[in-house]
C-alpha cells in the first residue's frame, strides 16, 4: 500500500476537511496542494487529533505505519443518530469528497511511490479560500526569531522613550492574566446553561452548534475589551500593549514547542502585532496623524487575524461543542488583549461603546438561539430504551438512561418508573430509569472448553462461544485471580492493556466483538495459574424484542433514538466460570 485515503462523514454538510495525516506529512501535503482542486486542510487539526482518544477507520492504517490522509465533513446536526440520514445530506459535501478522492487517486497513481511519501511534518492552512499555504519547521522557527527580535526591540524603544516603566509593565502583565482567567472561568461556569449538547436546526441553515461559538466569541470579546478599558484608564497604553505581546509571545512559543502544526495561528498575527507595537512606540505622541508603518501594520494585524482565527474558532466550537466554551473564551480574550491592543489604544474615543455593543449583541444572540432551540418534528428529542435479560437471575427489565420518561417510554416504564443503574456492558455504570419486563425466551452465551491443540502452551485455555439467537455485538468481561497475559483469536494475539489491572486480586480483559458469526467464535486465553476464569458475556441484538402482552407503538415524530450503538437494543447477560479442567459445556 503506497498511500491510504480515508473519507468520513461526522456530519451532514461542510467542506471535505483533511484533518489527520500520518507522521512526516510534508510530502503528502504538497501532493494534496498539487492535486486537489479545492483543498481544505489545517495543520492544527492534526495536532489536536493526536491529543484526542478518538479513533476513525484511518486509525488502524496509521498504527500499522502506513502513509495516508483522513478527510471528513463535520457540520450539521444528527451525528450517530437517525438525523444522520440521506435526506439531511448536503450533496455539495459529497461532491467535495468525490472531487478530492478522484483527483488524488489519479495524481498519486501516476507517481513513483516506491520511495515513499514521508519526510518532516509541515505547517499548512487555507488562506483566501482554496489557497493552501505550506511551509516547513525552518520557517516556523524563523518566525519565532523575528517575533523575539521585535519583542526585544519594542521593550528597548519603549523604555528609552519613557513610554514604558518596569512597575507599570508588571501590573499590566498581571491585568491581562486576570482578564483572561476571569473570562475563561466565567464561560466555563455558564457553558452548560447556554450551550445545549443537542445541535438544534434553527433558521436558514443555521444551527445552534454554529451560532453558539459566534455568540460566545462576541461575549468573550466584549468582556475582554471591558477589562482592557478598565485597566487602560489606570495604566498607560504602552504597558497594556506590551503586556499582551509578552503573553501572546509566551503562548506562541509554548504552542510551537508542543504542537508546531498549530503555531501559525499564533506566530503570524504576533509578528504583525509586534511590528505595529514597535511603530506605535516610535510614533510621535504629539501628532494625530498615523505614520504609514503603523497604519500598514494595523491593517495587517486585522486582516491576518480575520483570515486565520474566526473560521478555526468556529470549527473548534463545532467539533467539541460545550467543552470548547472556556477554550474559545480564552482564545478570543487573548486575541483581543494579545494581538489587537494597539488598535484599541487608537480607538480610545469609543470609550465603553465597543465592549458594551459586543457584549449586548453576544447576549442577544444567545437568547435568540435559546428561544429557537426547542424539540419537535424538525428537532426530535433523543430518547433511549433497552431490554435487558439476566440469565443468572432469570429476570428482565426495561431501562432508559434518561432522567425522565416521555410519552413513548411511558408505555413500558409506566408513569412511575424506579431509579436504576445501567449495566456494565456500557463499560461503566450510570443512573437511569427501570421497570420489570417479561422474560423473553432468549438463552445466554454457551461456552465450551475445547481440548488444547497439539503444541499449545500449558497456560492456554481454549474456548468456543456461541449464542442461541442472532447477536449483532458481544461484550466479554474476562476476570481471574490468576494473571491473564492475553488472548489469541485465529492467528492474532492481543496483549492485555497495561492500564487494565491486574489490581490487587485479579486481572481482567474486556473484549468487544462486532459482527458475531452465527456459528459462534473461538478464542484462546493465556491464563497463568489454576484459578477459574470468569466469563461475563453480554449479547446485543439491535431492536427490541416482541413480548407477549407488550404492544410498543412506534416513536412519534418529535422523538428519536439517542445517538450511539446501545439504544433500542436487546441485551442478554450470562456468567460462566471455567478452568482448563472443565469438561462439560457451561451455559
Amino acid at each position: 500500500v503506497g498511500v491510504v485515503l480515508n473519507f468520513e462523514a461526522r456530519g451532514t454538510r461542510g467542506p471535505s476537511l483533511m484533518f489527520e495525516t500520518s507522521a512526516g506529512n510534508a510530502p503528502l501535503i504538497r501532493e494534496l496542494r498539487r492535486a486537489a482542486p479545492f483543498p481544505a486542510a489545517a495543520s492544527y487539526t492534526y495536532e489536536v487529533y493526536k491529543a484526542l482518544p478518538n479513533d476513525t477507520d484511518f486509525s488502524v492504517f496509521r498504527r500499522a505505519g502506513l502513509v495516508g490522509m483522513n478527510f471528513a465533513f463535520i457540520e450539521g446536526p444528527g451525528y450517530h443518530s437517525p438525523g444522520d440520514s440521506l435526506a439531511a445530506l448536503d450533496l455539495a459535501s459529497v461532491q467535495h469528497h468525490g472531487e478530492t478522492a478522484l483527483s488524488l487517486a489519479r495524481h498519486l497513481a501516476e507517481l513513483d511511490l516506491s520511495q515513499g511519501l514521508e519526510g518532516a511534518d509541515a505547517v499548512y492552512f487555507n488562506l483566501l479560500g482554496p489557497l493552501l499555504v505550506v511551509y516547513s519547521s525552518t520557517v516556523t522557527w524563523t518566525l519565532v526569531a523575528v517575533a523575539a527580535l521585535l519583542l526585544v526591540s519594542c521593550l528597548v524603544v519603549g523604555f528609552r522613550r519613557r513610554r514604558l516603566a518596569v512597575g507599570g509593565l508588571l501590573l499590566a502583565v498581571l491585568a491581562v492574566f486576570f482578564c483572561v482567567g476571569t473570562v475563561a472561568s466565567l464561560l466555563l461556569v455558564l457553558a452548560p446553561w447556554i450551550i445545549s449538547t443537542y445541535n438544534f436546526t434553527l433558521w436558514f441553515g443555521w444551527t445552534s452548534g454554529s451560532l453558539n461559538p459566534l455568540a460566545l466569541g462576541l461575549v468573550a470579546a466584549g468582556l475582554a475589551l471591558a477589562g482592557w478599558r478598565l485597566f487602560a484608564s489606570r495604566l498607560r497604553g504602552g504597558h497594556l500593549i506590551m503586556a499582551g505581546g509578552i503573553w501572546w509571545f509566551a503562548m506562541s512559543l509554548t504552542v510551537t514547542m508542543l504542537a508546531p502544526g498549530a503555531s501559525y495561528l499564533f506566530l503570524i498575527p504576533l509578528v504583525a502585532a509586534l511590528a505595529g507595537a514597535f511603530a506605535w512606540l516610535r510614533a510621535d505622541e504629539s501628532t494625530d496623524r498615523l505614520p504609514l508603518p503603523l497604519t500598514a501594520s494595523l491593517w495587517a494585524v486585522v486582516i491576518l487575524t480575520a483570515l486565520l482565527w474566526p473560521v478555526n474558532l468556529r470549527m473548534i466550537g463545532l467539533a467539541l461543542g460545550e467543552p470548547a466554551a472556556p477554550a474559545l473564551g480564552l482564545l478570543v480574550t487573548m486575541i483581543c488583549l494579545g494581538v489587537l491592543p494597539t488598535l484599541w489604544e487608537l480607538c480610545r474615543p469609543l470609550s465603553w461603546r465597543l465592549p458594551s455593543s459586543l457584549l449586548a449583541v453576544g447576549l442577544a444572540l444567545i437568547a435568540l438561539v435559546a428561544s429557537g432551540s426547542s424539540y419537535g418534528p424538525v428537532n426530535p428529542k433523543p430518547t433511549s430504551l433497552l431490554y435487558e435479560l439476566d440469565t443468572e437471575t432469570g429476570t428482565a427489565r426495561w431501562f432508559s438512561i434518561e432522567s425522565e420518561i416521555d410519552d413513548w417510554t411511558r408505555q413500558v416504564l409506566t408513569a412511575q418508573p424506579k431509579a436504576g443503574k445501567r449495566s456494565i456492558f456500557f463499560g461503566w455504570t450510570g443512573p437511569g430509569l427501570e421497570h420489570p419486563a417479561p422474560v423473553a425466551s432468549l438463552g445466554g452465551a454457551e461456552i465450551e472448553v475445547l481440548a488444547a491443540p497439539e503444541g499449545a502452551p500449558d497456560k492456554s485455555l481454549d474456548l468456543a462461544i456461541r449464542w442461541p439467537f442472532d447477536v449483532d455485538r458481544a461484550v466479554l468481561y474476562l476476570r481471574s485471580k490468576s494473571e491473564i497475559e492475553g488472548i489469541r483469536i485465529g492467528n492474532e494475539r492481543f496483549e492485555r492493556s497495561a492500564n487494565a489491572g491486574p489490581g490487587k486480586t485479579a486481572s481482567r480483559m474486556i473484549l468487544v466483538f462486532t459482527g458475531v458469526p452465527a456459528d459462534g467464535m473461538s478464542l484462546s486465553v493465556d491464563l497463568v495459574g489454576e484459578d477459574p476464569l470468569s466469563v461475563e458475556a453480554f449479547g446485543q441484538r439491535f431492536g427490541l424484542p416482541r413480548l407477549e402482552g407488550v404492544d410498543l407503538a412506534p416513536k412519534p415524530a418529535h422523538l428519536q433514538t439517542r445517538s450511539g450503538w446501545n439504544f433500542d437494543s436487546t441485551f442478554v447477560r450470562s456468567l460462566t466460570n471455567v478452568t482448563r479442567h472443565t469438561s462439560a459445556q457451561a451455559n
